[in-house]
């Protein structure tokens, strides 16, 4: 099979010769005992794959197993998503109704009764507070940055930690 011949052996069972290179190759075919025994056990490789292709092999059953509670798992969680942000839109619903609700209940007059038999409150007691402190270990840890909020018992900190060169 080292015969120039034999070398275009693949070419002629990929179908890539000409007619005339096909006919001159089936010529050789019947002289060289070679190229026709590799011709026959190409073409019975090609039937092989050709019904293996035809025929798939089924899915292990720990892999249907897998897919199947992979997709139960994100129909679980695709479910929660939904409720929660049904839950969020409901809050958003009715948030807005107390807070109007709350502001206008000065509206409505006390009940006289009620208010006659009502206990009074003894009057507020200055209490002196004092002011929590931050003592940072080291003081170019960060910087800390002191925002007013509506509350006046309340102070927000903003703690920005900064970054040392060689750290």
């Amino acid at each position: 099979m080292n015969k120039p011949e034999c070398d275009r052996l693949d070419d002629y069972l990929l179908g890539w010769l000409s007619e005339e290179q096909a006919a001159a190759f089936e010529s050789h075919l019947a002289v060289c005992a070679e190229c026709h025994k590799h011709q026959e056990l190409q073409g019975r490789f090609d039937r092989a794959i050709d019904g293996a292709r035809n025929q798939p092999e089924p899915a292990a059953q720990l892999l249907v197993e897998r897919v199947h509670r992979r997709v139960r798992a994100a129909k679980t969680r695709r479910l929660v998503r939904i409720a929660c942000a049904l839950a969020a839109a409901a809050l958003l619903a009715v948030l807005p109704g107390r807070s109007w609700f709350a502001g206008h209940r000065s509206d409505l007059q006390p009940d006289t009764e009620l208010a006659a038999h009502s206990v009074p409150l003894p009057p507020p007691v200055a209490v002196a507070v004092q002011q929590p402190r931050i003592r940072l270990v080291d003081p170019s840890a960060a910087i800390l940055i002191p925002m007013p909020s509506k509350n006046p018992e309340v102070t927000i900190v903003w703690v920005y930690p900064t970054v040392k060169p060689g750290q």
